[in-house]
């Protein structure tokens, strides 16, 4: 299990592993697996996201340029980095593999959930576009890709929902294919 790890001793939050045998209980590994640039887009990191790759461990992850959340999810992007071991992991380039700057993303990504069929890649992640105002958008979007490391956008809401006020959206979401075979 990956996840996000809040270290005391560095003052920052960094990727680390946990292992088990029944899913009850866990042992952690001391090292982290991924920490973010202090001096890049991704200085704050959250949100780990594992898919295996042609035998290759890739970690997508949400990057925040500064070390607080004062703008809250504002300036958000999905950032990768890869590991042939699956315990040390390194960014893959040093920009994010899908920016912000969309229709439905212009302020910010958050949340990817990515799953794989036929060969090609499908991410669902959160959109955040002027929130504040009568035409902004907070909910799903998506992206495909063929590689995983390129990414198209589909710039559009993956689905309507049903809200009874405006602080009713869905922001976190995931892609899982069930036992019928349906997404």
């Amino acid at each position: 299990m990956y996840y996000l790890d809040y270290r005391l001793s560095i003052d920052k939050s960094v990727f680390s592993l946990a292992k088990s045998i029944d899913g009850r209980s866990w042992e952690k590994q001391d090292s982290p697996v991924f920490e973010g640039n202090p001096a890049s887009w991704d200085k704050l990191i959250e949100t780990p996201e594992i898919v295996i790759i042609k035998n290759e461990f890739y970690l997508y992850y949400i990057g925040y340029p500064e070390s607080n959340f004062d703008n809250g999810i504002y300036e958000s992007e999905i950032g990768l980095a890869k590991s042939k071991n699956g315990f040390l992991f390194t960014a893959h380039g040093s920009t994010p593999v899908i920016a912000r700057g969309g229709r439905k993303d212009k302020d910010g990504i958050t949340s990817p959930g990515i799953t794989e069929k036929d060969g090609k890649y499908y991410m669902i992640y959160t959109g955040w576009k002027n929130i504040t105002s009568l035409f902004g958008f907070l909910g799903q979007t998506g992206a495909t890709s063929s590689d995983g490391i390129s990414w198209e956008k589909e710039n559009k809401a993956i689905f309507k929902e049903v809200k009874e006020s405006d602080a009713e959206v869905a922001t976190e979401a995931d892609i899982v294919k069930g036992t019928d075979g349906k997404y």
